[in-house]
């Protein structure tokens, strides 16, 4: 048996048929009549209308079965619907298409089937007008040609169907338009070209309190005096409106003007705006009220700010000075007691600092500061803070950050921000267990995890993670303390810079924060170049030569204590309580470089640092701000060339200071050493003050890498396999113009006095690498300040 095969044209010839809205309707008469006649006159027992839907054929009419549909894989009609004339089949039995047909083989035993397809007035064949017989049969030409005009007879019925179905959809059309009308809270009129009124819906009666009776046949001007429709067209504007009892009100209209057989009209649509302008005007008010509310919170956080964090500075700073000063006079129990007083200080910062960056960002006052790092390179930075925190718990910490993962842009003061919350968090929860921090590039984007072995949390408690001042559990403040601010800050950060932050967590089974941030978000912020210009060269005959630091504060508190953290650099401190004394001070001075706090009364920071960078004889100094503000982006587009967040630490101190006035390049410097973890200490410390750094792990090496780059400093190390600091030495000075490279060894070696005396004339210093290791920042400081005192003789002379 062959199945009939689909028309070309399956799709719309079946939504044809749909069209027609006649499947599975009741009989009618007049298809009855046509099905009789066939009948009658081919003298068969069966005559059918059938129509061929997707899986079926259904019989419209039917004279001689008692059926209503048989499977279209089995039908006759099927293939008849393919042809374009009368389809017949003599004899079934003797045609192998059909022989082995059901229909065939048993009820209703088909021997003799003629069709001839109907089609729509589109063209589509839909159905069949058929006759069968029990008994082989064929048809003469007169009779094709009458069951073709009885199939045309069917087909214009069915028109009919489709004439009766268009006329249906068009009331049905009309009545859902008029329900629109009727319904819409917009008056809708029209009107012709002379402004005469033809139509009046529901709303526009509502509006203009007359009857559509009332106004159809009038002119417009009656609603609206003052229409010029001609400026009105495709336009939505305020105009003026009419009342029936003679009162006008505001109201929005917009007009569309329309040509049919070259007739033009216009549809007017208004909206009374009334209460629209009541409640517009209220918003004005609200947002002027909200606007002065606003700038009274901003005032009053940046009083309080000041107000809390300046003795905070203070006692953070102090007992900083002091843990110094006892651990150099060997006062162990004195030492613990000013570190619990510096952890307590810095943790009421912590606690201040959440609390007003939350404001800031909400009120929308937090940029960003897109700046160009290696990728590895912010890992790392973010691994050298939180590295004792997450180790006191006694937790292992894991970082994996693979070497190819080249350069990012982003503000990497809020990446490390939201990062080192996320470890803070781990390291808290997490006591003998491990703390993985990982980072990966996927496409353009960054994707950080933070992974700990801690407490977890339940389904509850990660519902509440990223709700300000709420903690996932209560108890959880009291055993280990915080706002409940860190993750709602990193979640609006990750926002802020087009990412997001997500957690995963199970009770008893540690969390997991996933990070993700766009690898460049230089497109989210409109980038500008926030270093200043590069001064003119300043020939003032005052200018005096580099060699001091002017601090410019109102806090005396502040002076000293900046005084003492760069007491060990070869400058001197110079002090100033107001803007309009450092102004006159650094013009007597010019000083190597200036640091100017914000937040000082009668002359701000802002107003001294414009002054500064107007004027020839301080034009040139490096200024570096130091403020409780987070004002970077203002500062930058200001001429300052750093930022220092108070309270201010010691080590970011040094390091901005002396990057400033190494003319914001630190040195370059060659370490030659093979002990790897000796490199890694150092090469953290050098870069905490922002220095360069290129290794070699032999003497050997350390020789090619000079070849290529002269380093402005080489460490090196005396005991080493392949080439030794001594014969690495001799070979140096081989090389043409090396003899000026500053050169301090580091060994573990007894020198006798012979190697000493033959160091001596070959190197500035020797340090011993026990000294090294046990106090890496202060040794760094002055191997820096080595470099730079170097600088400026050279600079004086």
């Amino acid at each position: 048996m062959d199945a009939p095969k689909q028309p070309s044209n399956e799709t719309q010839r079946l939504e044809a048929l749909k069209k027609l809205n006649i499947l599975d309707t009741p009989d009618e008469e007049r298809f009855d009549r046509i099905t009789n006649i066939a009948q009658q006159f081919f003298n068969v027992p069966i005559a059918l209308i059938s129509l061929v839907d997707e899986d079926r054929q259904w019989f419209k009419s039917k004279q001689g079965l008692s059926v209503c549909e048989t499977s279209r894989e089995i039908s006759f009609c099927g293939h008849t619907i393919l042809q374009s004339d009368v389809f017949e089949v003599q004899d079934t039995l003797l045609d192998p298409r059909f022989k082995d047909n059901p229909l065939v083989t048993a009820a209703p035993n088909i021997r003799f089937y003629a069709g001839t397809p109907l089609q729509t007035k589109s063209g589509f064949a839909i159905g069949t007008l058929c006759l069968i017989d029990s008994q082989p049969k064929k048809l003469s030409s007169t009779e094709k040609k009458v069951l073709n005009d009885l199939a045309n007879w069917v087909q214009d019925e069915l028109a009919h169907n489709e004439a009766m179905a268009a006329s249906t959809i068009i009331r049905e059309s009309e009545a859902r338009l008029n329900a629109i009308l009727n319904t819409v809270a917009d008056g809708i009129i029209t009107l012709d070209s002379k402004g005469t009124l033809e139509s009046f819906n529901a709303a526009a009666t509502r509006i203009f309190q007359y009857q559509p009776e009332e106004v159809i046949g009038k002119n417009i001007t009656i609603l609206i005096p003052e229409l010029y429709h001609n400026e009105h067209i495709g336009t939505g504007r305020e105009v003026t409106g009419l009342r029936k009892d003679g009162s006008t009100f505001p109201m929005d209209l917009s007009v569309s003007e329309t040509v049919v057989a070259d007739r033009h009209f216009y549809t007017g649509i208004m909206r009374d705006i009334t209460e629209r302008q009541a409640i517009e005007k209220e918003l004005l008010l609200a947002k002027q009220s909200a606007e002065v509310a606003n700038q009274m919170k901003s005032e009053f956080l940046a009083n309080m700010s000041h107000e809390l964090r300046t003795p905070l500075n203070a006692i953070i700073g102090y007992s900083e000075l002091l843990t110094e000063d006892a651990q150099d006079v060997g006062l162990t129990q004195q030492v613990a007691d000013l570190e619990k007083i510096h952890t307590a200080g810095n943790h009421l910062l912590s606690l201040i600092n959440d609390v007003l960056d939350l404001a800031k960002i909400e009120a929308g006052r937090v940029e960003l500061m897109p700046e160009k790092i290696a990728i590895s390179r912010l890992i790392k930075q973010v691994v050298t803070v939180a590295q004792k925190q997450i180790e006191k718990n006694g937790n292992t910490f894991n970082v994996i950050c693979p070497d190819d993962l080249g350069d990012c842009i982003t503000d990497t003061v809020k990446v490390c921000q939201v990062l080192l919350n996320l470890l803070s968090n781990a390291s808290k929860f997490t006591e003998q267990g491990q703390v993985t921090l990982s980072v990966q590039k996927e496409n353009s984007q960054l994707i950080f995890s933070v992974e700990d072995t801690g407490i977890g949390m339940t389904p509850g408690q990660l519902d509440k993670v990223f709700i300000p001042f709420v903690q996932a559990d209560s108890g959880t403040t009291r055993q280990y303390g915080g706002t409940g601010l860190g993750l709602p800050i990193s979640e609006e950060i990750c926002q802020l810079m087009g990412g997001e932050i997500k957690v995963n967590s199970a009770k008893g089974s540690g969390s997991t924060f996933t990070v993700t941030l766009p690898i460049d978000i230089s497109t989210l912020v409109k980038i500008k170049t926030y270093l200043a210009e590069q001064p003119k060269e300043n020939t003032s005959p005052e200018s005096s030569p580099k060699g001091s630091i002017l601090i410019i504060d109102d806090d005396p508190q502040v002076h000293t204590l900046l005084s003492r953290h760069l007491n060990k650099m070869p400058f001197k401190i110079i002090t100033a309580q107001d803007g309009k004394t450092g102004v006159k001070k650094a013009r007597e001075h010019a000083p190597s470089v200036i640091i100017l706090d914000i937040m000082m009364p009668e002359m701000n920071g802002w107003t001294v640092l414009q002054i500064l960078k107007s004027d020839q004889r301080t034009a040139h100094i490096p200024v570096v701000m130091s403020t409780f503000l987070d004002e970077k982006k203002k500062a930058f587009e200001l001429g300052a060339i750093d930022y220092l967040n108070k309270p201010v630490n010691k080590n970011n101190l040094l390091r901005v200071v002396s990057k400033a006035i190494s003319n914001n390049k630190m040195p370059e410097i060659l370490i030659i050493e093979d002990e790897v973890s000796t490199i890694a200490k150092l090469e953290q410390a050098l870069e905490n003050f922002g220095c360069t750094i290129t290794k070699a792990l032999n003497g050997k090496e350390g020789v090619n890498k000079i070849r290529n780059h002269f380093p402005d400093l080489i460490l090196l190390d005396l005991m080493m396999p392949e080439m030794d600091g001594f014969t690495f030495l001799e070979k140096l000075h081989q090389l043409p113009n090396t003899k000026e490279i500053p050169i301090i060894v580091m060994t573990a070696k007894d020198l006798s006095p012979v190697e000493k005396d033959l160091l001596k004339t070959s190197t500035q210093q020797i340090i011993t690498k026990t000294s090294l290791l046990m106090n890496t920042d202060d040794v760094i400081l002055q191997i820096i300040n080595r470099i730079q005192t170097s600088a400026l003789k050279a600079y004086d002379t």
